[in-house]
């Protein structure tokens, strides 16, 4: 588990604790684009490509492939949006 994982679980956990999660929407969003900057050469560059960072989307941040501009995105709203959807 990771920080970002445990933080969100927290949120969660207290929105509950305080009776707050069926009257609140959550949006959980990243941002646009696998990137294929960074890295050293003695550490090896970044590759999206060898990454699969873009899954089937041709592309990567700064390109205007889906694989560059997408966002990923969760939304939850217990009793309003079913779990599941797409």
């Amino acid at each position: 588990q990771n920080f970002q994982d445990r933080d969100v679980g927290r949120i969660l956990d207290l929105l509950d604790e305080l009776g707050l999660t069926d009257s609140t929407v959550i949006f959980f969003a990243s941002d646009n684009g696998a990137s294929n900057e960074g890295g050293s050469a003695a550490n090896g560059f970044h590759s999206y490509q060898f990454f699969n960072s873009s899954g089937p989307l041709q592309g990567c941040k700064r390109s205007l492939y889906e694989g560059g501009i997408r966002s990923p995105s969760i939304v939850s709203w217990p009793g309003r949006i079913a779990a599941g959807g797409v």
